[in-house]
């Protein structure tokens, strides 16, 4: 199941990607999800970050009342405009679900957009399509509540 995602943050892509690959706002990211446990990795602009979520509703009665997730982003070199491109993957730990897909930072005017696209894979026989349907809108919402938390982070900062 393809999944697509569009954000808009306040600040140039070189200040987005920053912040990013900062520990302290990739744990305030963890701390606003609701993460009972968090562990951040930084290397240069590769990020791991290992989270234990609640599990959506839906989910609770396939996965259990939590949910582990390995997140690593990769970006690459920026652009002559500051841009950048990288790679995206999410394990969901004990599963058979993965996430994996590309991720695009690039100036438009005085923001950064940031775009993410990815295939969600579910390998369960029989109730795939279903875990997928409850899967999708949970990301997404993650990743409209990273937009909001980003946003703020950056005015607080600003």
């Amino acid at each position: 199941m393809e999944i697509a995602s569009r954000q808009v943050y306040n600040a140039d892509p070189t200040t987005v990607v920053d912040m990013f690959c900062h520990p302290e706002f990739l744990e305030e990211l963890g701390r606003r999800s609701g993460a009972s446990t968090s562990r951040v990795a930084v290397a240069g602009t590769t990020t791991t970050v290992s989270r234990t979520l609640p599990a959506p509703d839906a989910a609770a009665k396939f996965v259990g009342p939590t949910i582990g997730i390995v997140e690593t982003i990769a970006w690459g070199d920026p652009e002559p405009d500051g841009g950048r491109h990288g790679t995206l993957q999410v394990d969901f730990e004990g599963l058979p679900i993965q996430l994996t897909g590309t991720t695009v930072a690039r100036p438009e005017g005085a923001t950064t957009v940031i775009e993410y696209r990815g295939d969600l894979t579910v390998r369960i026989p029989i109730i795939a399509r279903t875990v997928e349907n409850v899967a999708a809108p949970a990301i997404t919402d993650a990743l409209k509540a990273q937009e909001r938390v980003g946003n703020e982070w950056l005015a607080a900062r600003g």
